[in-house]
């Protein structure tokens, strides 16, 4: 790894603590002091750090980077606990969203720096919309939590645990690739039920007409490939 590299995790790891931090800076702004866990500039100081760490663990200290990594981790914990002595309503989301940084910080400086900057983008989205993902997590029943886990079962459980290759007579069957199909059709209903779900049995309607029609079309087109 040149130092070219290890400067680009660097600047990955920074703009990850920059993006988290951000936002629950902004999310804090009216927080007193000693109210808050982490802001912006502890936030961008833990990514920072973890990215050093991570470089360190690429160019043979990995013991280190183990050390330094897991003394930012318990000055996180630390600093909550403390805040949670002052304060026993303290909400654990900042302490959360610093220890992820820290963790997406260290995967970019061992050279994972797309990743872990795409995981900073969908984390600091996830805070920031915090009011709509309560609205919504507020709106689902029971139902809507069993028909999520089962399509979680489908997707998510069964598929990666399937041999892949052909098996049988002349390798007519391919395991993962039928697997694939349940997937896909079984992901075009779950759509249909969330549209239904979302915009009521009458607006729903041709949400729903739409996604059975790709719901065909998508069995039809695998059976004949």
């Amino acid at each position: 790894m040149t130092w070219q590299d290890q400067l680009l995790h660097l600047g990955a790891a920074l703009a990850i603590g920059l993006m988290i931090g951000l936002e629950r800076g902004w999310n804090l702004r009216e927080a007193r002091d000693g109210q808050r866990v982490a802001g912006i500039r502890t936030i961008t100081l833990l990514a920072m750090v973890a990215g050093v760490a991570g470089v360190l663990t690429t160019i043979g200290h990995a013991a280190v980077g183990a050390v330094i990594t897991a003394g930012a981790a318990m000055v996180v914990v630390l600093g909550y606990a403390r805040a949670l002595q002052r304060r026993a309503e303290l909400d654990a989301t900042s302490a959360v969203a610093a220890m992820v940084a820290l963790a997406l910080g260290y995967l970019a400086g061992v050279g994972q720096a797309s990743v872990a900057v795409a995981c900073g983008a969908v984390a600091t989205l996830l805070l920031a919309m915090r009011q709509e993902v309560h609205g919504w997590v507020d709106k689902l029943d029971k139902a809507d939590i069993k028909a999520f886990a089962r399509y979680a079962v489908i997707a998510l459980a069964v598929y990666p645990f399937l041999p892949d290759g052909q098996y049988g007579p002349y390798g007519a069957w391919e395991p993962r690739t039928l697997w694939l199909v349940v997937i896909v059709v079984t992901g075009f209903s779950f759509g249909g039920y969330i549209a239904n779900r979302r915009f009521g049995a009458r607006r729903g309607t041709i949400a729903t007409a739409i996604i059975g029609g790709a719901y065909s079309s998508t069995a039809v087109t695998q059976s004949l490939s």
